[in-house]
């Protein structure tokens, strides 16, 4: 469900046999049974106030998504690249010059980076290794876009995640937005334009945050509406809120031209993520140390690899499966 604090652990039953047990030995009946405990046993430990604060949050949670209407846990996509990452690989961003100019949070810095790449560069799990990065130190809220899914491909659903994240830590946002929920309808079937309006223009940049925010938008050029996204940043360079926000593609020409129009309006820079050969050999060299062979067929097999990757880090990866 997505409630603070939640536990989740999976039954060995459908929605038909979830709370039906052969006897009290059943380890579905275990599972069920101390949970309750552990519940009972905290509420009689802390007492009755965190527990009321516990199911205000949660009734806090239910009317955000009323009013957002459903959308993808933002979560399991960190989670999903972050399993893939490679101790060692991405490190140089935090030390490249043009990341740091950006994200420095000083007046007269870069307001926008947009970071592109071709296909297969690992430029997702490069956006987790950053959001993973930022989540440990600021105020840092994500998308994740997938082309294979159209819910996750949704600029719709980006808007109302990120919205839903920032109302998670800032409680003026998260009033500001209760107040909406209250007053008029929904925003489940709203377009992308209304949403911006209504929920960022309207009160997220009117608000004066204790702290810059950076939002970390991946995949950009898999959205169902990749040019509108970035022309509506524009609305950034009206805020009060100081935001810093890093947008990761592919680069095409559409996307070349509209970022060229943003940047006039909104303080940008350009980073081409382009050497991709020393974290795509620190991934080979993982892999084949656990290959039963020869040193010296071994070190030919790293370079062989690398060299006809040739910077896609996809490439690499299957050819190690093989």
């Amino acid at each position: 469900m997505g409630y603070p604090n939640e536990i989740s652990k999976s039954l060995n039953a459908d929605h038909h046999t979830v709370c039906k047990f052969d006897d009290n030995e059943s380890s579905d009946y275990i599972s069920v049974r101390n949970a309750l405990k552990t519940l009972i046993t905290e509420v009689c430990t802390i007492g009755v106030g965190p527990v009321k604060a516990l199911a205000h949050a949660q009734e806090t949670a239910e009317q955000l998504q009323y009013l957002l209407g459903p959308f993808e846990n933002h979560q399991d996509d960190l989670e999903f690249f972050r399993r893939r990452w490679t101790m060692g690989t991405c490190d140089w961003i935090l030390s490249h010059v043009t990341f740091r100019e950006w994200a420095t949070d000083e007046d007269e810095t870069p307001t926008m980076l947009w970071l592109h790449a071709l296909p297969g560069s690992g430029k997702s799990i490069l956006s987790s290794f950053i959001i993973n990065h930022l989540l440990e130190q600021s105020f840092c809220v994500y998308y994740f876009f997938r082309f294979g899914d159209q819910l996750k491909r949704s600029l719709c659903n980006c808007l109302k995640s990120t919205a839903y994240q920032i109302a998670e830590k800032n409680s003026n946002f998260r009033l500001a937005l209760m107040d909406i929920s209250s007053t008029s309808k929904t925003l489940e079937k709203a377009d992308p334009k209304t949403i911006w309006d209504k929920i960022f223009v309207g009160i997220l940049f009117k608000l004066k945050l204790p702290t810059t925010m950076y939002w970390i938008i991946d995949a950009v050029d898999e959205s169902d509406h990749p040019q509108l996204l970035v022309e509506m940043m524009q609305g950034v360079a009206n805020s009060t809120a100081s935001i810093k926000i890093l947008l990761v593609s592919r680069q095409n020409d559409d996307l070349i031209s509209t970022f060229d129009r943003l940047s006039v309006v909104v303080p940008s820079v350009f980073l081409p993520f382009e050497d991709t050969k020393r974290d795509i050999r620190t991934c080979v060299e993982k892999e084949v140390q656990y290959m039963r062979a020869p040193q010296d067929f071994k070190s030919m097999v790293i370079e062989r690899l690398v060299a006809c990757a040739n910077g896609n880090f996809l490439w690499a990866s299957l050819a190690l499966l093989e």
